[in-house]
């Protein structure tokens, strides 16, 4: 009984002390933030576009002037990219470290910076760009049927997108392998 006594205050100073911080009522961020944008921007927040749709059909590589003059007049939610947007390491970081950047200062909200990464056939990067090589496709992975091989393919592809600014990876797809 004498170690509950103990026990108990110092528990309560423990969670005192563990840094959990209570909002006040009514200060829910989120509606803080809806709160502030108009009808259009809320609207325009549920696009997800190609980056040429952004700059009237123009191949897009970089993100510049024309991206970000769209996107001030419609800030999109996100931007699907495709292999002939992603160039090389260096040009495909800028591009979406750009359009996410534009995307902050005009709406204070992340943009989804999306693409198509399956493996195997459907690779919008590997293999396409110098240093990232090409990758099994899923359905050779999981024909294996080493789970720990699965995740390793799983960590390099989420890895390298990250590490070129995508935050959305469309895949993998839960489809039938119908055709060998």
């Amino acid at each position: 009984m004498k170690g509950m006594k103990l026990l108990v205050p110092l528990l309560a100073g423990a969670l005192l002390t563990c840094g959990v911080s209570v909002q006040a009522a009514g200060s829910d961020p989120v509606e803080e933030k809806l709160s502030s944008m108009t009808t259009q921007e809320k609207v325009a927040q549920l696009f997800v576009v190609t980056p040429e749709q952004l700059t009237d059909g123009v191949e897009v590589t970089t993100a510049g002037a024309p991206t970000l003059t769209a996107m001030a007049s419609c800030p999109v939610g996100g931007i699907i990219y495709d292999s002939g947007n992603v160039t090389d390491i260096p040009g495909t970081y800028a591009m979406t470290s750009a359009a996410n950047a534009y995307s902050e200062n005009i709406t204070g909200l992340p943009l989804f910076t999306m693409l198509d990464e399956e493996g195997g056939e459907v690779e919008r990067v590997a293999g396409h760009v110098d240093g990232i090589s090409a990758l099994p496709s899923m359905a050779e992975v999981g024909a294996t049927g080493n789970t720990a091989y699965a995740q390793q393919t799983g960590q390099v592809m989420g890895q390298y997108l990250k590490f070129l600014g995508f935050n959305v990876d469309l895949a993998p797809v839960a489809d039938v392998y119908t055709n060998p």
